[in-house]
């Protein structure tokens, strides 16, 4: 998602929270369908400029900033 590519990621927890509804998610261990979404995304360009541009928007709410500062509320909460 950084990198400004769509992403495919395998729908298990913590990946399904990442990427939902700015990447595709394909059942574990569904080559097909994992296959049915590369070709999906190499025939439709409006789809791929679309995942990347949602993936760079989702991607801020991880940067280590946002991360750093969600652990130390943790730690906080914690003391």
């Amino acid at each position: 998602m950084a990198s400004g590519k769509p992403v495919i990621a395998t729908d298990i927890p913590g990946l399904h929270e990442v990427v939902s509804g700015a990447g595709l998610l394909f059942e574990h261990e569904n080559y097909h369908q994992l296959a049915d979404h590369i070709s999906k995304l190499l025939d439709d360009t409006a789809m791929y400029e679309e995942l990347s541009n949602k993936g760079l928007e989702r991607i801020r709410l991880y940067g280590v900033e946002q991360m750093a500062n969600k652990y130390t509320e943790i730690y906080h909460s914690l003391t």
